[in-house]
């Protein structure tokens, strides 16, 4: 697993439009406009976090301080955008650094969602003995490669939602009287849907 990773960018739109979720929260006015897209990217962002999964086109960098010994599990699933989505570098003992090559030094498969690196004839050995020496960058689409608004199963628009009216409904740390979650709530939802294993 990674030492250290980032969600560096996304592009494209988010799933779920401004309109929207001012219906769910029956929101008709202006003044909470730029509060409301936030949370819209809020909710995403915990969504995909918590499913390991990408919902829009992301670029994501995992670190590791050398390689492994066997193959390598990426964090979040999604399908690797062709040709440019998935580059791996090192710092080398020359204290340079060293790009491997796709189909010659590394091959990926895709699993149970989550993405698996390959070494075609084992990991190279002159790696710099460094924190974050090892860089894999890799941009994702949606598992089904289209529009994210099409792509997103209605579960997990639901859980973006639920996420939304909570944090609009909720604008502090503490809340008053003893809140309940529903049985069919978020975490049944995210919990049906995380991509935690490859096989």
């Amino acid at each position: 697993m990674a030492v250290f990773s980032i969600k560096s960018s996304f592009s494209g739109t988010e799933p779920i439009t401004l309109t929207e979720a001012k219906d769910y929260l029956r929101v008709d006015f202006t003044d909470d406009d730029s509060y409301i897209t936030d949370l819209i990217t809020m909710a995403r962002e915990m969504v995909e976090k918590e499913t390991n999964t990408s919902l829009v086109q992301n670029t994501f960098i995992e670190y590791f301080n050398t390689f492994p010994s066997g193959d390598i599990t990426l964090q979040f699933a999604g399908n690797v955008v062709p040709t440019t989505g998935l580059a791996i570098t090192y710092t080398n003992t020359a204290g340079g650094t060293t790009t491997l090559t796709l189909t010659t030094d590394f091959l990926y498969t895709k699993g149970q969602g989550l993405i698996k690196i390959s070494a075609v004839d084992g990991w190279p050995s002159d790696v710099e003995d460094q924190a974050n020496s090892v860089k894999i960058t890799y941009i994702l689409n949606p598992e089904a490669g289209i529009d994210s608004a099409t792509y997103l199963p209605k579960p997990l628009k639901q859980a973006m939602y639920l996420l939304m009216g909570h944090y609009y409904d909720n604008r502090s740390a503490v809340t008053f009287g003893n809140p309940k979650e529903l049985p069919l709530g978020y975490k049944r939802i995210i919990n049906n849907y995380k991509n935690t294993i490859w096989s």
